[in-house]
């Protein structure tokens, strides 16, 4: 007899605990859930009473009449809320009989629940040998591209130094058709026959997918990035985890750094006194840009305040002797090109004869080009733009001292051109 699975049955025969609770939401939460999930333990209960009866009678015939029946194949497949197989359940109360039969009747052993885990997971997490050598005898899989939001067994395994299991994940595993599968959805290229892609693939070629995950970008802003980075260090996960900082607040840091290169100089002033945006404060640009939708007026005001003075620049430009002469721009090829290298000529000049020019000169021909490039990539989608101000943002605040900022940046930088793999690229790209 199955003492495990006779421990759960009685325990799922008894009456649910009433829990008090002062909130109605949450209550009403709990009750939802038990509703939603009642199909799925009436399944995993009728299973194991079953099972327990066939282990009592000790008949092989009744066991294979049980797991071949078309009707229990369909019947096992059920989910509960947090979209766990009854697999998931098995190996978690570490029922190994259980766990047997329904991989006998035909439940996937690679299958995942809502946050990623596999029953190889749970059963790494609860050191349970004998599940995990079975599961892996039965294709489950201890690393590979499969574990994209959570680390693989394997990893779980080296971080919890479980030694006993180890020797299990030790063979080099073949690649199975569900990875194969997850690799052509995420890049075409790897598809056979792609008319799309100009990369042509070997069909027969051997492509070394035995890294350990793939790299899972994790967005947020650079305190999230600091919190996650903390968390890496301690756990290892810098092998399934790469930080990948967040539009919205990056843009709001170069905003910071424009402000604090023009803001004394020049910039704060005429947002206050000529274009009246009272509202405008030093620290508004600083610790409250993300308050109140404040980030959209920040932004538009450096926008703004570039292009005026680029305008003044064109202006005093008009009036320079460098600016040519009606007659030099009617024998002209390209009035443009002529207007164009005239025009940084003056700049030059300028800069070398003012510095005080050659400073807010920064703001039309630096910050402002690159905060419109970088509207312009993340509103149509281009990665490729989007990295090139990534890139130009490195010197901007690695000269202004903002450490946490240049780290963040670098450490995408680097991962982007490094470190992630092909398809995590293109996924950006």
């Amino acid at each position: 007899m199955d003492s495990d699975i006779e421990d759960s049955q009685g325990e799922s025969c008894q009456e649910p605990t009433e829990i008090s609770s002062s909130s109605t939401t949450l209550e009403s939460e709990r009750r939802r859930f038990e509703a939603d999930d009642k199909p799925f333990w009436d399944v995993f209960n009728s299973v194991s009473c079953k099972l327990l009866d066939i282990l009592s009678s000790n008949s092989e015939e009744t066991y294979l009449n049980f797991v071949n029946s078309p009707d229990n194949k369909q019947k096992v497949i059920v989910r509960d809320h947090l979209r766990r197989s009854l697999l998931h359940v098995a190996v978690e109360q570490g029922h190994e009989n259980l766990a047997k039969c329904l991989v006998d009747v035909g439940l996937d052993v690679t299958c995942r629940e809502g946050c990623g885990m596999t029953p190889l997971n749970l059963a790494v997490i609860s050191k349970n040998n004998v599940l995990c050598k079975f599961l892996v005898e039965s294709g489950g899989r201890y690393s590979g591209p499969l574990f994209t939001s959570i680390p693989s067994p394997l990893c779980m395994a080296e971080r919890l130094q479980h030694v006993e299991i180890l020797p299990i994940f030790s063979d080099d595993q073949e690649e199975s058709e569900d990875e194969n599968e997850l690799i052509r959805r995420i890049d075409g290229t790897f598809s056979k026959g792609n008319s799309h892609s100009s990369v042509t693939v070997n069909p027969s070629s051997d492509m070394n997918r035995s890294c350990s995950g793939f790299v899972t970008p994790v967005v947020g802003d650079v305190g999230t990035c600091k919190t996650n980075n903390a968390a890496m260090s301690r756990s290892g996960s810098y092998r399934w985890v790469g930080l990948c900082p967040g539009d919205l607040h990056n843009k709001g840091y170069f905003c910071e750094a424009a402000f604090k290169v023009h803001g004394s100089s020049g910039l704060h002033y005429i947002l206050l006194e000529v274009m009246k945006r009272k509202k405008l404060t030093t620290e508004v640009f600083k610790k409250k840009k993300f308050q109140e939708s404040n980030l959209i007026q920040v932004r538009e005001a450096i926008r703004d305040l570039c292009e005026a003075y680029g305008k003044a620049a064109a202006l005093e430009f008009s009036e320079s002797d460098l600016f040519p002469s009606q007659q030099e721009l009617q024998v002209a090829e390209d009035e443009s090109v002529l207007l164009l290298d005239k025009f940084k000529d003056w700049i030059t000049a300028s800069s070398e004869a003012d510095v005080a020019f050659q400073h807010r000169a920064t703001a039309f021909l630096v910050y402002g080009p690159i905060q419109k490039l970088y509207d312009a990539s993340t509103a149509y989608g281009d990665g490729y733009a989007r990295e090139v101000v990534y890139q130009a943002q490195l010197p901007i605040y690695a000269q202004l001292g903002f450490r946490n900022y240049y780290t963040e940046v670098f450490r995408h930088v680097v991962n982007i051109l490094a470190k992630w793999p092909p398809a995590t690229r293109r996924l950006l790209h």
